[in-house]
């Protein structure tokens, strides 16, 4: 599982975190976003890359969806983050998530 805040509130982060939906411009220049039907799967690929000063590690999984009911609280004053948990999907004959780095502490295990 993993879980993280989106800081920026768009129409790409608000449909990632509500697990899809339709965006519209039912008048010239307003926005509208319609939640998905509760029957919906919005199963993506997730792919993340965490660098520090000297190595870059990353991980992707083939198939997650998120896993949670976004809540997210509007403020005057505060960001109206959106919290999203992804759970992997798991597949016969997939491997669910795998793991890539630079790290050269790994070299002592490879093969094992």
């Amino acid at each position: 599982m993993l879980d993280f805040v989106l800081r920026q509130f768009d129409a790409e982060t608000v449909k990632l975190g509500f697990g899809g939906g339709e965006i519209t411009e039912p008048t010239a220049g307003e926005f509208q976003y319609d939640p998905p039907d509760p029957s919906v799967i919005d199963e993506r690929m997730m792919g993340l890359e965490w660098p520090t000063t000297t190595r870059t590690t990353g991980s992707s999984s083939a198939a997650v969806l998120v896993t949670s009911n976004t809540e997210t609280q509007v403020v005057r004053g505060k960001a109206s983050d959106i919290p999203i948990s992804f759970g992997i999907i798991g597949e016969d004959g997939v491997t669910p998530w795998l793991l890539q780095t630079d790290d050269p502490s790994f070299a002592a295990l490879v093969g094992s």
